[in-house]
């Protein structure tokens, strides 16, 4: 694999594609990139690749419980799911379709993680304890 430096955003992102070269057309503002099966690709183009990505552990000062969440992203569907005080097995899951928000069931506990599974940018993902505190954010 290796990495893209986004100079602007000032941030490194890690990815699975091999080349065995690259290269910068600058007339065309476009990087090619030569796969091991000696095929030319043009980066950026084609199927978006799926991705997981995880939150860190958030440790509550004591147990509580979430109502609800909401998650926008540039398309749908992304695969929600929360891991209330066991890290290995979620306690819920949910098909997330559009922008509005969502219930959650009764989860109360003390170690929270989301993680969500999709193709395309998420720009946010809120839990709250209720509909009013998420109209908040």
């Amino acid at each position: 694999g290796g990495f893209v430096y986004d100079i602007v955003a000032n941030q490194i992102a890690m990815h699975d594609i091999y080349a065995s070269a690259c290269f910068v057309d600058l007339q065309r503002d476009k990087l090619f990139a030569a796969t091991p099966d000696k095929a030319m690709h043009i980066w950026g183009t084609g199927a978006n690749k799926t991705y997981t990505w995880r939150s860190k552990m958030f440790s509550m000062p004591h147990e509580m419980g979430f109502s609800c969440a909401q998650l926008e992203a540039e398309a749908y569907p992304v695969t929600f799911e929360v891991f209330v005080d066991n890290p290995t097995t979620p306690a819920y899951t949910l098909q997330v379709t559009s922008r509005r928000p969502f219930r959650l069931p009764v989860l109360v506990g003390r170690d929270w993680e989301i993680q969500l599974t999709g193709a395309t940018e998420v720009f946010s993902v809120v839990i709250a304890q209720s509909m009013q505190e998420l109209s908040g954010v």
